[in-house]
């Protein structure tokens, strides 16, 4: 075999073994919004996933390790809208009011990832994984410029991870339309103005996320 052959050969297998992966994952993220992760059996994610069970231990430890995973897929594909969102903002409360418009248009257009996103959370919230990088970045830069007045940026980042979570469940439970975005404005305004924005200020912002990310429909993002 040339070692083109080999290099050919080589991303094949590598190509079939992340198409085998992302089933998994794919069949796992829609099992886990039906039923508790835990209540989910590895014999059910294989077969929804049309793979056969050894197949699985090429790609998972355990259960738990799958958990993880399809938590951290999830968080990835909003994570990486929230970026495009934010690309020209500069603001760090417009940041944070528009990342959280995210997480409420999540619970609206794809449900099954907002309910993982409520079931699994990861143990704290560590500054150094890639996925917190942008709630701290903002939560820094807000006390630098003195837009927030927080007592640490950790506990800033848990407060703000914390009101995305009952955001996102409060969407998941019926709210929805206009009730869902008064709902993200009121509790976005709070937010900020627990970080420390003046009530007005805190309330313009929100309102102006709302309407450009849930309301307007500016931004064609894919969650």
């Amino acid at each position: 075999m040339t070692e083109d052959s080999k290099r050919s050969s080589g991303v094949r297998q590598n190509s079939r073994r992340l198409r085998t992966r992302d089933q998994l994952l794919a069949a796992a993220e829609i099992l886990f919004a039906e039923r508790a992760p835990d209540a989910v059996s590895i014999d059910e994610i294989v077969i929804a996933a049309g793979v056969a069970k050894g197949t699985y231990y090429n790609h998972f430890i355990d259960k738990a390790d799958i958990i993880h995973a399809v938590y951290r897929r999830v968080r990835m594909r909003i994570e990486t809208a929230i970026a495009e969102a934010n690309r020209e903002v500069d603001d760090p409360a417009s940041r944070v009011a528009r990342a959280l418009c995210l997480y409420a248009r999540t619970a609206i257009e794809t449900p099954n990832a907002a309910t993982v996103l409520t079931k699994v959370l990861e143990k704290g919230l560590p500054e150094d994984t890639p996925l917190n990088h942008g709630v701290f970045d903002d939560m820094r830069e807000g006390m630098k410029r003195d837009r927030f007045r927080i007592p640490t940026v950790e506990v800033a980042a848990i407060l703000v991870v914390a009101v995305s979570q009952q955001l996102m469940a409060h969407i998941l439970q019926g709210e929805q339309g206009y009730a869902a975005r008064i709902l993200a404005q009121q509790l976005i305004a709070m937010l900020l103005a627990g970080l420390g924005l003046e009530p007005s200020e805190a309330s313009a912002v929100s309102a102006k996320a709302v309407e450009d990310i849930m309301r307007a429909g500016l931004l064609n993002l894919t969650i």
